[in-house]
């Protein structure tokens, strides 16, 4: 059967070969695409996922409305008791204070940085993840003993030590007090950031922090919370227990600001899975165009084998005998050409992608190009339905010829 549906295919060899072409190259195209898509996607989740995906950060805003005793344009700042009323909402797992603050950074006679320096708690990374190229972290027993140590990020660096200086058990100055370098971040990039960028910051301590530059206003409150469905009231709830504080308007919607993380990466999720529906649809049409080319080749093998099929049909073949064998020619030369084309795609994603890991396009570094076995499914339903679509109306011609007519034909 299959050396019968061969030769009927490629009598007319050229005409197959280019429209078998012509299917590799739109299935090469939808697949790069698609993967191309999903690569850019992961990628940027990846990145998004340096700050946490599962975590609101707040910080004080401005009254907008006059409360008793509290007029309009007030500014609320955190503080401790803002911390424990939202740590007590059912909803939240862990609260984290976070006091940044602006201070000139200096090493030995190397030009001073005006920069910005992070006083974090115990647990900080657990919801904002800071990747160490050397040495740690700020640990809980650094917060215990108010420690003088600090973790550079890696642009920060460069511009306090010079090439193969030591950096690691270093000292530095931030503003009048020494502190002990005992780690640096990795250059990572950032893709939404509250605050400086990783790369930019600089940690230390949060109880260092505290007792050094006395302060006991909070700058942000990273808020872990169980389920992204909550979210919203969650919100609503931080807000309502802030405005009951600091003795303002529950309903002023500015004495806080709310960054949202898990929104945001929701919204680009859509956003890229709206631009792979559009490449998809722009490489289903690339292969519905080639399916003109089978749909061609069909009518032309059905008006070469008219005699034959009238002499099928007179010794008993039925209609659907007859539409199943245009169906099934037309079914291979899309699996032809799909099979060609997807080979060809996966061999350059590969090539691609060890070209890729070490390169930055754009702001996008170690992009990898990816076609999970969805996106694969994908394309392979939609080979399947151009086959179809392709030989559904030769396979139908050649299923409404009388036997006595098409006996006619030599």
């Amino acid at each position: 059967m299959l050396s019968y549906l061969l030769k009927e295919i490629f009598a007319e060899k050229t005409r197959v070969w280019l429209t078998i072409f012509a299917i590799a190259w739109g299935s090469l195209a939808i697949a790069l695409m698609l993967a191309s898509g999903q690569g850019i996607l992961q990628t940027l989740t990846r990145y998004m996922n340096e700050l946490g995906s599962q975590v609101i950060i707040i910080s004080g805003g401005t009254t907008s409305i006059d409360s008793p005793g509290v007029a309009s344009g007030t500014v609320v700042n955190l503080d401790q008791q803002d911390k424990k009323a939202v740590q007590k909402l059912p909803s939240v797992i862990a609260v984290y204070p976070e006091y940044i603050a602006n201070y000139t950074v200096k090493h030995q006679a190397n030009q001073s940085l005006n920069q910005t320096i992070a006083g974090v708690p115990n647990g900080y990374r657990g919801v904002h993840h800071v990747a160490i190229a050397q040495g740690r972290f700020i640990n809980p027993l650094d917060n215990a003993r108010t420690a003088n140590v600090v973790v550079l990020g890696a642009k920060t660096v460069p511009q306090l030590f010079k090439p193969n200086e030591a950096v690691i058990g270093s000292w530095i100055l931030i503003g009048n007090y020494p502190f002990q370098v005992i780690g640096i971040s990795a250059d990572t990039p950032q893709l939404n950031n509250y605050e400086t960028p990783n790369r930019y910051l600089v940690w230390i301590p949060g109880a260092s922090f505290k007792q050094i530059f006395k302060t006991s206003s909070i700058t942000h409150l990273l808020v872990s919370y169980q389920s992204y469905e909550d979210r919203k009231t969650l919100q609503q709830q931080i807000r309502a227990v802030v405005a009951i504080h600091h003795h303002v308007d529950v309903n002023d919607q500015s004495i806080i600001n709310i960054y949202d993380n898990a929104e945001i990466l929701q919204q680009t999720n859509d956003f890229f899975s709206g631009v792979k529906v559009f490449l998809g649809l722009v490489g289903t049409v690339t292969l519905l165009v080639a399916s003109l080319g089978i749909a061609n080749i069909m009518y032309v093998a059905v008006q070469r084998a008219m005699h034959s099929i009238g002499i099928r049909m007179a010794c008993g073949a039925t209609a659907f005998d007859i539409v199943k064998q245009y169906l099934l020619e037309a079914l291979l030369v899309t699996l032809l050409g799909g099979l060609l084309g997807l080979i060809a795609a996966y061999g350059v994603i590969v090539i691609a992608n060890y070209f890729l890991q070490d390169v930055q396009v754009f702001f996008i570094q170690g992009l990898q190009l990816t076609l999970p076995i969805y996106l694969l499914i994908v394309v392979l339903v939609i080979l399947g339905c151009v086959g179809l679509l392709a030989g559904i109306f030769p396979a139908l011609k050649a299923a409404r010829i009388q036997p006595v007519e098409a006996l006619r034909y030599e």
